[in-house]
């Protein structure tokens, strides 16, 4: 898989800290010295003290769709049936 696609899918994953170790990784030489395993660890240690923050990325605080990519519910302004609408002041 190509490098910018898979960054791309770990953004909308939001797995943002995953995404910037992985970016990290790819500019260290010391990283090629390191086994699969070992990669996918540090992969996964960034993103649990990313996620762990208690500020989220800036581009997940602008998004207020749910993690489904769903916009939030709206509610109705309708009453339910056989209840009198109330008088206005």
């Amino acid at each position: 898989m190509l490098t910018q696609p898979l960054l791309q899918q770990l953004h909308e994953l939001r797995l943002h800290g995953m995404a910037a170790a992985l970016e990290q990784q790819l500019t260290t030489l010391a990283s090629n010295e390191l086994n699969f395993e070992e990669r996918l660890g540090l992969l996964i240690q960034h993103e649990l003290i990313e996620g762990s923050s208690p500020h989220p990325p800036a581009s997940a605080a602008a998004d207020s769709r749910s993690p489904l990519g769903l916009a939030p519910p709206r509610r109705s302004t309708r009453l339910p049936a056989g209840r009198p609408r109330p008088p206005r002041p």
